[in-house]
């Protein structure tokens, strides 16, 4: 007997002989009707999940799209690989769906991988694991996201992957509905749509001169060129032309979990690009390179793109900033932890503990290393660089998402536009002869009188 079979709910399978038939037909004979004759959907699929459980699904049509056979057949592949499958939402966890179905089928890069796993595992499934997929509803997801502490921009983070989630399991007809959609639940905003609080050059500046000096240079070029911080950890000498005032941004360092590491990685999106680079920038990096030269760093290179067979192979990279004590990379987890937030209290953006211990800092979400970048943007676009230019350095595939996060309305607004106007009609308008001293218009006969003479 098949695994999954297609029942005629209407009719029965094995009529007696003699029964009355009804108005339907098949194989060429008239049906004979069931109890549940007209009632309901006609055709149900039938099968056992990998739990050894009787599952059933009724569907109005045998054929077509969304039609009973296209089911059985679809629960077929599932059960071939061994996945679980399940009509009724109800009967499976979060939890167990995550893990059994969702994550095994997730088509993403390592990075990815890694940030849905640890929100699904820190907030997620403790949070709404334990309750079946078809049952959460936008009040738990609401829960979710007052239970997280942190920044705005880490409870989005949080909350897509709740929606990423929950739209999978809409799309494997576990649920009708996505809850993270509902009304008033508080979508969260995609990081390219937040809009970003840049920083002073004042405090740039008191940020560059709190860091180390093996790291001057290294902040340098992050408000200079717009690196992302795991781009800037992975800069060669090669990366830089001088005479073109252009830097090129090939590679980054991150780390994958399963065992691999640190490893180089194209940029994000696995797209390189070319940015500026000014002659102060270009200083800065001769004068950290004649006190600290290049170290040649070997680690693998993963692409996600490459054959599984070429993935990891080791790469050589001279890198222009690393660790003086040790000639290793630099790691940008332990940058954070210490350096970057000792420049930020001697700047006075967060304040300085009374004794400096791992994790005795505050938390910092908003000021990180990206705010150097964010900073390069913005200074780029104000001293009057087309949007479009100041997308591609930044990395940005729609320049939208550069005027979004970083074009803002000035203290000086409407200055240039009036100098505009002015420039346009200014001695082109003949003005308006002023009436008379002492004289005003009625507003009633249109003439002018005395004021002193009521109209």
């Amino acid at each position: 007997m098949p695994a999954v079979q297609v029942y005629d709910r209407w009719h029965k399978s094995r009529p007696a002989p003699g029964v009355k038939t009804c108005r339907h037909r098949g194989g060429g004979r008239f049906l004979v009707p069931s109890a549940e004759h007209e009632v309901g959907k006609r055709w149900q699929v039938r099968y056992r999940n990998l739990d050894g459980e009787q599952r059933k699904e009724n569907f109005d049509n045998k054929t077509g799209v969304g039609g009973a056979d296209e089911r059985r057949l679809e629960v077929e592949q599932l059960l071939a690989r061994r996945i679980f499958v399940d009509a009724k939402a109800g009967d499976i966890s979060l939890d167990r769906w995550v893990r059994e179905v969702w994550l095994p089928g997730l088509d993403c890069d390592a990075t990815s991988r890694d940030v849905y796993e640890r929100h699904l595992r820190v907030h997620i499934v403790p949070a709404l694991g334990r309750l079946t997929v078809g049952s959460i509803r936008p009040s738990d997801v609401k829960r979710l996201r007052a239970s997280i502490d942190g920044a705005q921009s880490h409870r989005d983070s949080i909350l897509s992957t709740v929606a990423t989630v929950m739209q999978a399991a809409v799309a494997d007809k576990l649920r009708d509905d996505n809850p993270c959609h509902a009304d008033g639940v508080t979508r969260p905003r995609l990081a390219e749509t937040r809009p970003i609080d840049v920083w002073p050059e004042e405090r740039v500046l008191a940020v560059l001169g709190g860091l180390p000096e093996h790291l001057w240079a290294w902040g340098a070029t992050g408000a200079g060129c717009g690196h992302r911080p795991a781009e800037l950890v992975a800069v060669s000498p090669d990366d830089f032309d001088p005479v073109a005032g252009e830097a090129r941004v090939l590679r980054q360092i991150k780390w994958l979990s399963g065992g691999i590491g640190w490893c180089f990685a194209p940029p994000k999106g696995g797209k390189t690009r070319t940015t500026v680079l000014a002659d102060s920038v270009m200083q800065a990096l001769g004068a950290h390179m004649e006190r600290w030269p290049p170290v040649m760093i070997e680690l693998p290179w993963y692409d996600k793109r490459d054959k599984p067979s070429k993935r990891f192979r080791p790469e050589k990279v001279p890198l222009i900033f690393t660790n003086p004590a040790n000639g290793e990379f630099l790691n940008l987890k332990r940058i954070n932890e210490l350096p970057w937030k000792r420049a930020l209290a001697a700047a006075g953006v967060i304040p300085t503990p009374e004794k400096e211990v791992k994790g005795a800092y505050a938390a910092a979400p908003d000021d990180g290393v990206s705010a150097l970048r964010h900073f390069f943007a913005s200074s780029q676009l104000a001293a009057g660089e087309s949007v479009i230019d100041v997308a591609g350095w930044m990395g940005h595939e729609d320049p939208l998402v550069t005027i979004r996060r970083y074009i803002r309305g000035s203290g000086s607004a409407g200055i240039r536009g009036r100098a505009a106007t002015d420039r346009l009609l200014s001695g082109k308008v003949t003005p308006v002869s002023p009436a008379p001293v002492g004289t005003y218009t009625c507003v009633q006969c249109r003439k002018e009188c005395d004021p002193d003479v009521p109209s």
